[in-house]
């Protein structure tokens, strides 16, 4: 047996039991599934974790606090015939140290009678488990000095920007997880993430008052820049105390910042297994996702290897080893990224479900987007998550700009609408990329012809 901290480690089982995964009473617990009958196979993930958080309220310490947790996650299933047919029968449960694990186990199985799903087998030991960053020593070394040193950054720039941080909260989390199944996989990783939010109050001359929230996690230390997202968060504060709704009609939009988080959840969506084997998929496999394209075509990878991802995992839920899966190129669906239960039910390779979206950037400089002017300029929605079946999307303006040949005012209000076939055919993409939470691609990217309402 391996440590599993620095990056991930592979785990030998070692005889019926194994060994103890960092939850009280575990060899007992397994014993105990090992022996229940109807249940045919189960998967235990242990996750051991320990937070250490800040809150802050204009400057003033609000709470700190230090929690630490212990959890067994326990997953069930009862395969079983019916009417001839083979039939699976799946439930979950969460364990706490002090909880009754006979009672609560016997109950989920009764629950598991009631589901019939199709049969599936679990992966197997033996994988090869890619080696992949999610823990950063150094976050993890000083938890407590590091959240200092991204709040006094904060309240630094803050004041440089002359805007009242009115609240902030820093949080660091390590996890250590820790993954076994019936059928002798054991292998774990252990993980840090770092918590960032505060809220930027701006005010005019007029005494008008208006807030920026600013919000992001990260998987390692270097990734973090409190002054950027303070200047940002300071900049977008003075620009909504004069944003007005922007003009009705139909415009080029541009999509940059938060927006982009979830620019690409259709593509996802359609492209996995769920939607391929429910039938409700509209890609087919080196058929074209968006058709009569006279724009940039997409490419886009799902990547579980991306440093700093916080989708960035060496195996899934099942402990199915992850891999990189291109699944669309120039605007062909080539491969789906399916986990081990969907690419039994549609015969495909299993690689993991879709994890950090990589999408190939364009030509086209990022302020070239704006030509030819109007353009409307989203970087922030109050909502935006395109229809999964349909791609029909409907998102709230909380901030864009409105870009003319006479300048640039901000704009809040309103709604860009439109249906992602449509949008993408005359899609541009930006040569420069920026990396978020889950996501590294275009910087920016215009859409065009979307329907704006506004005044």
């Amino acid at each position: 047996m391996g440590e599993s901290y620095g990056r991930w480690t592979l785990f030998e089982t070692s005889g019926a039991t194994g060994v103890n995964m960092g939850f009280p009473g575990l060899d007992e617990i397994l014993m105990f599934l090992s022996r229940m009958k109807p249940l045919t196979a189960w998967e235990a993930t242990i996750v051991n974790s320990s937070a250490f958080q800040e809150f802050r309220i204009l400057g003033d310490v609000e709470c700190i606090r230090e929690l630490s947790s212990d959890r067994l996650y326990l997953r069930l299933y009862v395969e079983r015939e019916l009417d001839g047919k083979r039939i699976l029968g799946e439930s979950s449960l969460v364990l706490n140290p002090l909880d009754d694990f006979r009672f609560r186990i016997r109950r989920s199985i009764d629950m598991a009678a009631l589901v019939k799903n199709e049969p599936f087998k679990l992966p197997g030991p033996g994988q090869d488990y890619a080696e992949v960053e999610t823990h950063d020593p150094a976050m993890a070394a000083n938890p407590f000095h590091n959240i200092a040193g991204v709040r006094n950054r904060l309240e630094a720039k803050s004041r440089q920007e002359l805007v009242v941080l009115s609240s902030s909260e820093v949080w660091i989390e390590e996890k250590r997880r820790t993954f076994r199944n019936s059928l002798g996989i054991e292998a774990g990783y252990s993980e840090t993430e770092l918590f960032v939010d505060f809220v930027c109050l701006a005010k005019s001359d007029l005494g008008h008052e208006s807030e920026s929230h600013g919000s992001r996690k990260f998987r390692r230390l270097q990734d973090v820049n409190p002054e950027s997202m303070v200047a940002r968060n300071a900049r977008f504060a003075r620009d909504t105390l004069f944003a007005e709704e922007p003009p009705t009609g139909e415009f080029d939009v541009v999509f940059s910042h938060e927006s982009l988080d979830s620019l690409f959840n259709y593509f996802a969506a359609q492209s996995g297994g769920p939607a391929a084997y429910h039938g409700w998929s509209r890609f087919k496999i080196d058929e074209p996702v968006v058709s009569e394209v006279v724009g940039d075509r997409i490419t886009l990878t799902s990547d579980p290897s991306l440093h700093g991802g916080l989708k960035t995992v060496p195996f899934d839920d099942n402990g199915l080893s992850m891999k990189p899966v291109k699944v669309i190129e120039d605007g062909f669906l080539r491969r789906r990224p399916v986990e081990q239960r969907y690419a039994q039910y549609l015969n495909l390779e299993p690689s993991g479900a879709l994890t950090n979206v990589v999408v190939k950037p364009g030509a086209t400089p990022f302020d070239s987007l704006f030509h030819p002017k109007p353009v409307l300029h989203c970087v922030r929605f109050s909502t935006f998550d395109p229809n999964p079946v349909s791609g029909a999307f409907s998102g709230e303006i909380r901030l864009g700009y409105w870009v003319t040949d006479s300048g640039v005012k901000p704009v809040k209000g309103g709604s860009v609408s439109g249906v992602m076939e449509n949008a993408f055919r005359r899609a541009t993409f930006s040569s420069e990329t920026v990396q978020r939470e889950a996501y590294f691609g275009p910087k920016g990217v215009k859409l065009c012809n979307l329907a704006v309402a506004g005044s």
